[in-house]
């Protein structure tokens, strides 16, 4: 009867040969797409990645990139150490191509002139997190809001608070984030300024126009250099440290205006550049926060494996047998030999 039994178990399931259910990893909620930007968030935006991003940090980048070339601490402290560094990083690699010792001097003037221009432009990151914290966002946007649409629409339609909920759900874009996304933005850019041929190319189409066009509001505004050294020359006598005087403004000014051109016409692209990275990171860490926390309480939660050994009742065990789990061949087996030992009681009788 046992070995009826017992073979007649072999398919039988058994609690030490089932398969462990798995927990599956849970995905981040993806956000369904704003249906709604108004005009006030569009204006924001602007203000804040061509305005501030581009403009400010155009002029940041210009007063630095001149005042460390001009300035004998500029040039001891920021120019030469970097002319050294570019020097020895791109001679091996114009040696290699065979290219004459102008090009290497001439990439390695573009290479100061974009990193002066780039960090003196990180002084804007603290006014663009200060932009993009939504206690400063939500009341700009609506504040423009309400010039645009009303206040009595803009309070009254759900849609916009919809819109203002979901700006303040963005992600954080904290300091080490813009950080990240304004150097990634950067090198691309220093790639193309680096590369010689692709930026006199730019240079002749772009810059020079953007140079001339500085120059001419200059001399309007009563700053070109010609006016400059006409009223300081006035009763100078035209010595040989005059004439240098006078090449020494002319040159200043040429290079200044070369300098704004290069900056403006470079940091727009960047401005760009940097809106979408630092978007798109702020969301990344967003999105790892999210689904580190969903896996964490996966992990807590009891899986159903684990709930179905809890719930089996106590009560469907036959009486008279032990409380400690058994294999369902094993519980075949002891009925088995209760009903033997009753019948060999009963024979004896």
């Amino acid at each position: 009867m046992v070995r009826e039994r017992t073979e007649n178990l072999t398919d039988a399931p058994s609690a030490i040969t089932a398969p462990a259910v798995q927990k599956a990893k849970p995905d981040a909620p993806e956000k369904p797409k704003r249906d709604f930007i108004s005009l006030g968030e569009k204006v924001h935006n602007e203000v804040t990645y061509r305005g501030v991003d581009w403009l400010m940090n155009s002029a940041f980048g210009v007063l630095f990139a001149f005042a460390t070339e001009r300035t004998e601490l500029g040039r001891k402290l920021w120019s030469r150490p970097l002319n050294k560094f570019f020097t020895r990083t791109f001679e091996p690699v114009v040696k290699f191509f065979g290219a004459s010792p102008k090009v290497l001097t001439n990439s390695v003037g573009y290479g100061i002139t974009f990193l002066s221009i780039m960090f003196g432009g990180t002084v804007t990151i603290p006014p663009l997190m200060a932009l993009e914290n939504p206690k400063n966002k939500v009341p700009f946007i609506k504040k423009i809001d309400h010039w645009f649409y009303g206040k009595r629409e803009v309070e009254n339609n759900p849609k916009f608070e919809k819109a203002y909920q979901e700006i303040e759900e963005e992600p954080k874009k904290d300091f080490g984030t813009g950080f990240k996304a304004r150097f990634v933005a950067l090198f691309p850019l220093l790639a193309f300024t680096l590369y010689e041929p692709s930026h006199l190319f730019v240079k002749k189409h772009f810059y020079d126009y953007l140079a001339r066009g500085s120059k001419f509001i200059g001399e309007k505004m009563g700053m070109g250099a010609k006016k400059y050294w006409s009223e300081k020359s006035i009763g100078i006598p035209e010595t040989a440290a005059a004439l240098a005087a006078g090449k020494e403004i002319q040159t200043n000014s040429a290079r200044l205006h070369d300098v704004i051109a290069f900056d403006f016409g470079l940091t727009i692209i960047y401005s760009f550049l940097h809106e979408i990275t630092y978007k798109l990171f702020a969301q990344k860490k967003e999105d790892r926060h999210t689904h580190a926390a969903a896996n964490h309480d996966a992990q807590q939660a009891p899986s159903s494996h684990d709930t179905a050994k809890s719930a089996t009742p106590q009560a469907e065990l036959a009486e008279g047998e032990e409380k400690t789990p058994r294999t369902h061949v094993g519980n075949v087996i002891h009925q088995d030999r209760i009903g033997a030992a009753s019948q060999f009681a009963q024979g004896m009788a």
